[in-house]
């Protein structure tokens, strides 16, 4: 049997680190901070499998004029948390990040890509 993901699995949420969404950014204007997310397309049947895994580039962006202050989690840089379609945690990325948080600066016009998540 192979290890297939259906495609009744929803992803809802790529976290950088375990605060990026918990608490704002802590200067200028939150909206100034744009996430950026790219994916793999799934194989040729609607799912990923072992040969054809979901593959997660994700990245801030600061498109203001000021300095943004953004929490993380610097030991997690970022998480992967996906839920079924009955709202079921399915993949906690979180449980192997120790609580930490520390805040990096985002400059404007800056992005920060953050480590490629596969899953």
């Amino acid at each position: 049997m192979t290890n297939q993901r259906t495609p009744a699995l929803l992803l809802l949420l790529v976290m950088m680190g375990a605060l990026a969404f918990t608490a704002p950014p802590t200067s200028a204007n939150p909206d100034d901070l744009a996430l950026n997310v790219t994916t793999t397309s799934p194989s040729a049947g609607g799912w990923y499998d072992l040969a054809h895994p979901l593959n997660i580039t994700a990245a801030f962006s600061n498109t203001g004029s000021d300095i943004l202050s953004v929490p993380n989690n610097p030991s997690c840089d970022a998480v992967l948390m996906v839920y079924n379609s009955s709202g079921v945690l399915v993949n906690n990325g979180t449980q192997d990040c120790p609580a930490r948080s520390r805040a990096f600066a985002l400059f404007s016009g800056e992005t920060r890509a953050f480590d490629h998540l596969t899953w």
